[in-house]
């Protein structure tokens, strides 16, 4: 779909030409870039209930504190993850792998393995933790 959508740009740039062709290339192009911030706000959106979702039992498990749990939620947190140091970065990034993988479960069950990942998740989320503010 990119690479047919790409080549009619560019074809349509080519056929039309002057003015006209710049003033509604240049509308598309926008058009485009407006259809894919609304996706990426979609899945930010998406991808945050999901996490809320599934990773609410941590919290009541003690697993991970109310506040690691909100932070997780944001994606301020996740974008600067990183820059707060390695343990940090590695904890949300498990975060969201147990949380997809508690998803991949309820939709799929004991797939290849499911559970023992999750109890890995869950292992190295509790070595994690106290590592995080």
């Amino acid at each position: 779909m990119a690479v047919s959508t790409h080549a009619f740009h560019n074809t349509f740039g080519s056929l039309i030409g002057g003015l006209e062709g710049l003033a509604i290339g240049t509308g598309l192009d926008w058009i485009g870039w407006l259809i894919m911030f609304a996706f990426i706000v979609w899945m930010i959106f998406h991808e945050r209930n999901l996490l809320q979702k599934q990773l609410r039992e941590e919290v009541s498990n003690g697993l991970i504190s109310p506040l690691q749990y909100q932070k997780a939620l944001s994606p301020w947190t996740v974008s600067t993850a990183p820059f707060s140091g390695r343990a940090t970065a590695r904890f949300y990034q498990v975060c969201a792998e147990l949380a997809h993988k508690k998803e991949q479960f309820s939709q799929h069950g004991n797939e290849k393995g499911n559970i023992a990942i999750i109890d890995s998740l869950r292992r190295e989320l509790a070595s994690l933790a106290p590592q995080v503010r």
